[in-house]
């Protein structure tokens, strides 16, 4: 089974989001939690915005342009990275 990019990202924004009531307290990591669980969610937002945007240009989503604008536009290597490190490598 493959999990989207966009499941992924909020995977990881959701696990960062419980930090906040870690029982150690806040430090370093609790402390850039919430940011980083911002930026996932923003880079989230971008790929939906992007598979929506080749949805109303291409009649078939599975169209190879499609697929390479989403993957230009949509994905951030980055977010994509960071969430699946939280995720432990798994997608």
């Amino acid at each position: 089974m493959t999990t989207s990019p966009t499941a992924e990202l909020r995977a990881a924004a959701n696990i960062l989001a419980t930090l906040d009531s870690h029982p150690h307290g806040p430090g370093l990591l609790a402390d850039l939690a919430k940011p980083v669980a911002d930026w996932l969610e923003h880079a989230a937002l971008g790929y939906e915005a992007a598979v929506a945007a080749a949805a109303s240009v291409w009649d078939n989503a599975t169209d190879a342009e499609a697929q390479a604008f989403i993957a230009k536009h949509g994905i951030e290597p980055h977010a994509l990275a960071v969430a699946r490190a939280i995720l432990g490598g798994r997608p």
